[in-house]
């Protein structure tokens, strides 16, 4: 019995510091676990950022120019006392202004006066005969991106054809014809271009002097 009570004071004394020792771990145990690494939200739309677009140029609709007008073929023609006369004309030279407003989408209207000089027959060799024109222009363009524009054109108009040794016929005139414009730079351009042209001039009731004549056009103008 006495071996016995030092036993049993042993295990008293094991069994209260088992528990400490098992009161210590549990609070380590039972610590709050750690909160996972947080998950990136999904992206959103990017904001929207306002584009910085250059605005479109505003077009250029009006045009002035100046041409020079070889007639390298003509026909000269008079009635006069019942007679008919036609004769080749010489080599003709001319000179012209054009000005015109571009009013839709390459329909251009405005006007293009011009003289001509040696309006004499082949066969002439006195002093030449001249020719003034007032000619309205209607035209209508079109451009091929990065390459050209192409252009036909209508110009009626009132002629004073003054031929050699006579008096002045004057009526109505008619040129046609179509061309190209080659860009130079943002605002200048060259023009080619090729037509013919009709004249219904009348000295006096009974006579006239008519002109007809194939014309070149050369160019060069510029578009504000």
């Amino acid at each position: 019995m006495r071996r016995a009570s030092p036993l049993l004071v042993g295990l008293t004394f094991l069994a209260q510091a088992t528990a400490a020792r098992a009161a210590e771990v549990a609070p380590a145990a039972s610590a709050a676990p750690v909160a996972p690494a947080s998950v990136a939200a999904p992206a959103g739309p990017a904001p929207a950022v306002a584009s910085e677009s250059t605005p479109p140029a505003a077009p250029k609709r009006f045009q002035v120019g100046v041409q020079f007008l070889p007639m390298p073929l003509g026909e000269l023609s008079a009635d006069q006392a019942g007679l008919h006369n036609e004769v080749e004309s010489r080599f003709a030279f001319g000179a012209g202004l054009s000005l015109g407003f571009d009013v839709w989408s390459g329909l251009i209207l405005g006007v293009a006066p011009q003289m001509i000089t040696g309006t004499k027959p082949r066969d002439e060799q006195q002093t030449a005969g001249n020719e003034y024109d007032l000619l309205a222009r209607v035209a209508y363009r079109y451009t091929v991106p990065g390459v050209a524009a192409i252009y036909a054109e209508v110009l009626p108009g009132y002629s004073l054809y003054s031929p050699v040794r006579s008096t002045t016929s004057k009526g109505f005139v008619l040129a046609g014809g179509v061309g190209c414009e080659i860009d130079l730079s943002d605002h200048v351009y060259a023009n080619v271009g090729l037509g013919y042209q009709k004249g219904w001039q009348n000295q006096t009731a009974s006579a006239n002097y008519r002109t007809s004549y194939v014309r070149v056009a050369l160019g060069i103008g510029a578009r504000f």
